[in-house]
């Protein structure tokens, strides 16, 4: 899914489709179990209207600025992985 389709659509749609990739991504393990980081993670997602795993492929090409907004929002999706990889 990329940037313009998820930002087309509700916060609803969105969500779910959000879960979805997380999902694909996950195997349907269990990720982002904590609250905290769940929510944390999910602000970062509405405002850039993408997923986490979709924001780090970007980052990883250079298309997301390396400033603090970004090093916030993956100080989240490490939390993140390691709830995952710890469970």
């Amino acid at each position: 899914m990329t940037h313009e389709q998820l930002a087309a659509l509700d916060h609803a749609g969105r969500a779910s489709a959000i879960a979805t990739l997380e999902a694909e991504i996950t195997r349907g393990g269990q990720s982002r179990s904590d609250p905290v980081v769940s929510t944390n993670l999910r602000s970062y997602e509405e405002k850039y209207g993408m997923s986490t795993a979709e924001m780090l492929t970007r980052f990883a090409a250079g298309a997301l600025p390396d400033d603090g907004e970004i090093s916030a929002w993956l100080f989240w999706a490490r939390a993140a992985d390691r709830k995952r990889v710890v469970r």
